[in-house]
């Protein structure tokens, strides 16, 4: 007769490596939906950022229109503006809170400079 300590593995070692494999790929699934929010995250910001850079070159140009949403890439992006006087007479600054309305996030800390005499 044979060895039966040869014969492979036995149904509990193999339930015990599936119950392994199972936890290390639940936990492998959620770090990536973890990384993937987090990315999507940096993709709104950085949206925001370019909603708010362009807000400033229409208002440096005069085209600005004050309630419109701005539509980046197929998101809506609704700026708030807040002007304040700068010790320098000539110029305003310019405060932006962008919030993306689709995921109703607010971003801050935009803010620029305008001229509010045009130079002779």
């Amino acid at each position: 007769m044979a060895d039966r300590s040869d014969a492979g593995f036995s149904l509990i070692e193999a339930l015990v490596a599936l119950v392994v494999l199972a936890l290390s790929s639940i936990s492998l699934l959620a770090a990536t939906e973890a990384h993937v929010a987090r990315i999507a995250g940096l993709e709104a910001r950085a949206l925001a950022q370019f909603a708010a850079e362009n807000r400033l070159a229409e208002l440096e140009l005069g085209l600005a229109e004050s309630d419109a949403p701005t539509v980046l890439l197929g998101q809506q992006f609704r700026i708030a503006e807040r002007r304040s006087p700068t010790t320098d007479p000539d110029l305003e600054r310019i405060d932006l809170t962008v919030t993306d309305l689709a995921r109703d996030e607010t971003f801050g800390g935009f803010y620029g400079f305008l001229a509010t005499r045009v130079a002779e």
